[in-house]
């Protein structure tokens, strides 16, 4: 027999059910148990092996009648335990497993975690470092970019007073699952409503399932034609009690710049001259025909000297 306990944190525990029409005893077949006698274990309420305790180690069960085991799993270190036990029954067939009817538990303890690589972040979003940054900025069509080396996000292309948001995966490295704390915090010198009124975060906390992600979306509304910037940290909760766990926190710059839309007139050419529509007033609803004027630069006048067909086409 054997029983997998999934993966824990401080402390678990499982329940064993035994059925059978005679006096019950189990002992603890290993390194633990291997000298302990039965006599002594018959004794005990429970047994300690590894990161499992046993309890009882002994008990009797009537005719057609039943007995709960209890099994609690505290995890320690880090890693995968498994421990050998048996089960032995007075007056049963001495051939029959004559070491007792094995049961196996196996236990695996991890401690949360979360994955920092940035492909899987920003995963929505081109990356690319800060030597081509330029040209990544006049090409993405997207919200936005990432650049590598500088730890910063970049909002590309939003209108002032217009809103763009930003999605950023969180992975659960371990198969537990994890409290992600999230927060938005000005640069150094700047104040912390300001920038609570341009970049928006949601959610602010968040659990994420094991060996799976969640989402946290920005959202950034450019109050003017200029430059914004803040700090994202996501932290990960430590469970009370797990002395053992180091912080782990990620954090990168997010950044925007405020657009306004702009128009730029720029007059035809033509390669031998200047045209140009000239109307005055008109009426709402008419459609007054306008003259077409051409006129020609000093140069082409030369040049019709030594062309008369040319001239005579502009004349």
């Amino acid at each position: 027999m054997e029983s997998s306990f999934p993966a824990l944190g401080l402390a678990a525990w499982a329940q064993l059910q035994a059925k059978a029409g005679c006096t019950l005893c189990w002992g603890a077949q290993g390194t633990a148990s291997s000298h302990q006698p039965l006599l002594e274990l018959f004794l005990q309420d429970h047994h300690s092996l590894g990161m499992f305790t046993v309890s009882p180690c002994s008990g009797s069960i009537g005719p057609w009648g039943q007995q709960e085991i209890r099994v609690e799993c505290l995890a320690g270190q880090e890693g995968t335990c498994e421990e050998q036990l048996s089960i032995d029954i007075t007056g049963r067939d001495p051939k029959d497993n004559p070491l007792g009817i094995a049961f196996t538990l196996i236990a695996q303890s991890c401690l949360p975690a979360f994955i920092e690589d940035v492909t899987l972040i920003f995963e929505e979003y081109p990356i690319c470092s800060s030597t081509n940054l330029e040209h990544k900025l006049q090409s993405v069509e997207g919200t936005g970019l990432y650049v590598r080396d500088e730890k910063r996000f970049i909002f590309s292309k939003v209108q002032v007073g217009q809103e763009a948001e930003a999605h950023f995966n969180i992975y659960n490295a371990s198969c537990l699952p994890c409290n992600v704390v999230l927060s938005i915090k000005p640069l150094p010198g700047e104040e912390q409503s300001l920038i609570n009124s341009i970049f928006k975060l949601h959610p602010l906390k968040m659990s994420v399932p094991g060996s799976s992600y969640a989402v946290a979306t920005v959202t950034f509304i450019p109050p003017e034609e200029q430059n914004y910037t803040c700090i994202f940290r996501a932290s990960l909760v430590i469970p009370k009690g797990c002395v053992e766990m180091k912080p782990q926190s990620l954090s990168f710059t997010i950044s925007g710049k405020g657009q306004e839309p702009q128009l730029a007139v720029v007059c035809p050419s033509f390669p031998y001259g200047w045209s140009w529509l000239e109307a005055d007033g008109m009426r709402a609803g008419h459609q007054p025909e306008v003259k077409l004027l051409k006129w020609c630069c000093v140069w082409r006048w030369q040049a019709c000297e030594d062309s008369k067909r040319a001239c005579n086409h502009w004349g």
